[in-house]
């Protein structure tokens, strides 16, 4: 690059950038006629500095992404002195030019033609190496080109779609009406404020992804590999049986998939990985081995998957792996404490109707798969001591207990002391080492309490659903042992004991449109919906949701194959931010940054789609964060 003449515009430094990409040697029968084949251009414009904070990291983000794909993802990110080192320049294309040289010598006709000499081209093509650990990395680490699956190239009819061929939509644009290609980017025209990140991500967990052959992880061995697999750590969420998965149940899946650049220039989005082999998305390897995200045949983005982390490589002293104990998710924010596999909510009389728990636990019994019914509070600790002597960065940053609904005793305890002895006995052995989270019904106010005082500082008591009839008909076991009217209100008063900002419920976020009960337009489904949300804000509780994935195993999932139109997702994403700022709240704590690129929350879009500008999103309520 060189700086230009003339002033230029306000603010802006005239230069000239030429780049030149040698494709070959030209090599003729005459040294005076030899060339090279190549492929250049020169522009002209006025560059400028990049001040703005955001648009300064992204400019690095996309940089980094051109030249080694996934390494952002993987790497530490910038802190503050760093990008205020750097200077980013940005480039108005005021004039350009480019030229092309290919093919032979043109000496063929020549007088030199008669000579009897070998002319041609001598290609020059480049490849990186096997990468080569630097003498401090010990012991090293898999090397972080997580998107680089290294298994040969992959199927035709996914190659075909390179870069460039799908547009930002614009009116009148060409697209393939009736592909999911153009329904998503309808939506995406429709509600510019939503993210385009959240639109996509919301697609993949309501409708899944299929896994190309040179995608899947190799990862029989749940201590052995390069890639983090799926640990299936409560419900399957998934679009088939492991039986009917095949070789993608096998040879497993990543836990969760990054997305990033393409034509949409997405910006990095962790995804939950739901296996659906009929899905239009499809994760693929390229020529080159680098895994793509592919929508009806086109590649729409970059994907990372989570490398092997060290504490996955040891087991516990009765040989049981870390990742069947003590799962880690959100990119190994959160880790994940089912310790109980099962719920008492047993039969089609009791069973919450889009919830697979108890089948999830069937079918991995039948594959012979280790799935431990009730773990043993031992053996989480010492998988929490395996986690925390090998996080050296301190990823992990919260636990969750949960498991099924409780409604006698397991192993002599009720369902407060049951899950909170496992708290109790953490908070003892890690004192403020995670953010403790508990995940059960919603229970009666001294019950709550104990949860409390165990060392509990984040409780979920899930809604699920918030139409009466919804309930009443997708909960029976819940609406007979408790009823829909005295869980809200036990809701409310768990906000006595945690405060509100700590009292966090869930809903299952699609299935208010479950044929045949729900709602049949996504207008009515939004206005219930909305109607939860602001019950709940105006007590200063902010719900979070799960994006529902009808498991074929459950009612609702056999009914509705599709699950919730994606519409439904998307006006939920706008209506839950306008409801948060309409009660002037912000992103609950215990998961993680909020904002487009930021999050790591990977079940839904909600973090995604709220400001990366907020406050803490960690910073608990005085109420919780007190010593008990």
């Amino acid at each position: 690059m060189r700086a230009g003449r003339g002033p230029g515009t306000a603010g802006g430094l005239p230069v000239c950038v030429t780049v030149t990409h040698v494709d070959g040697l030209v090599l003729a029968r005459s040294v005076f006629e030899h060339g090279v084949n190549h492929r250049s251009a020169m522009i002209h414009g006025d560059a400028r500095k990049v001040t703005d904070p955001g648009k300064k990291l992204e400019g690095l983000r996309r940089l980094t992404g051109h030249a080694t794909p996934g390494q952002w993802s993987c790497a530490r990110r910038p802190n503050r002195r760093e990008p205020a080192a750097t200077t980013v320049l940005a480039l108005s294309l005021e004039e350009a030019s480019v030229k092309i040289r290919t093919g032979a010598p043109d000496d063929g006709d020549g007088p030199d033609a008669a000579l009897g000499l070998w002319a041609g081209v001598r290609p020059l093509t480049g490849a990186w190496g096997a990468p080569v650990p630097g003498p401090d990395c010990r012991p090293a680490p898999p090397y972080p080109t997580a998107s680089r699956a290294g298994r040969g190239p992959g199927t035709a009819d996914v190659r075909a779609g390179a870069y460039g061929v799908i547009r930002t939509p614009e009116p009148g644009g060409e697209r393939r009406m009736g592909s999911r290609t153009a329904l998503v980017e309808d939506l995406m025209q429709r509600f510019p404020h939503v993210p385009r990140e959240a639109v996509f991500k919301e697609d993949l967990l309501r409708g899944g992804v299929a896994f190309d052959k040179s995608a899947l992880s190799d990862t029989a061995n749940e201590a052995a590999g390069d890639v983090k697999p799926k640990s299936y750590f409560i419900f399957s969420f998934d679009h088939g049986t492991l039986p009917e998965l095949g070789e993608a149940a096998l040879r497993r899946p990543p836990e969760e998939i990054i997305l990033t650049g393409g034509p949409y220039d997405l910006r990095r989005t962790v995804v939950s990985v739901r296996v659906n082999p009929t899905s239009p998305y499809r994760v693929a390897a390229d020529e080159e081995g680098l895994l793509g995200l592919y929508l009806d045949g086109t590649r729409i983005a970059d994907v990372g998957v989570p490398p092997m982390p060290e504490y996955y490589r040891h087991t516990l002293s009765n040989g049981k792996s870390v990742m069947e104990v003590a799962p880690t998710i959100q990119w190994g924010y959160l880790i994940y404490l089912t310790v109980f596999r099962v719920c008492q909510y047993f039969g089609a009389k009791e069973e919450c109707q889009y919830c697979d728990i108890n089948h999830n636990w069937r079918q991995h019994k039948a594959a012979g798969r280790p799935y431990t019914g009730v773990k043993d509070v031992e053996e989480v600790l010492e998988a929490l001591e395996i986690i925390d002597r090998y996080d050296t960065q301190k990823a992990s940053t919260a636990y969750t207990l949960t498991g099924g609904a409780i409604t006698s005793k397991v192993a002599g305890r009720d369902e407060a002391d049951f899950y909170g002895h496992y708290a109790k006995a953490i908070e003892e052995r890690f004192p403020g080492r995670w953010i403790g989270k508990v995940v059960a019904q919603a229970l009666p106010k001294a019950d709550v309490q104990r949860f409390k005082d165990y060392g509990v500082q984040i409780y979920h008591p899930n809604f699920e659903v918030w139409d009466r009839r919804l309930f009443e008909l997708y909960c029976p076991g819940k609406e007979r042992y408790v009823g829909r009217d005295e869980w809200h209100r036990r809701i409310l008063d768990s906000a006595e004991v945690f405060g509100a900002r700590n009292v966090i419920p869930n809903f299952v976020a699609g299935v208010e449109m479950a044929e045949p009960f729900g709602f049949t337009t996504v207008d009515e489904a939004i206005a219930s919906t909305t109607e939860g949300l602001r019950f709940f804000m105006s007590h200063g509780i902010t719900p979070r949701f799960t994006t529902w994935c009808p498991e074929p195993t459950t009612p609702l999932g056999k009914a509705n194959p599709q699950g919730a139109p994606l519409e439904y997702h998307i006006r939920l994403l706008e209506a839950y931010r306008q409801t948060m700022d309409d009660f002037g709240l912000s992103s609950p704590p215990g998961y993680g940054p909020p904002g487009p690129g930021r999050a790591v929350f990977s079940v839904s879009s909600f973090m995604d789609s709220l400001p990366a500008d907020e406050p803490d999103g960690e910073r608990l309520d005085g109420a919780a964060s007190a010593a008990s």
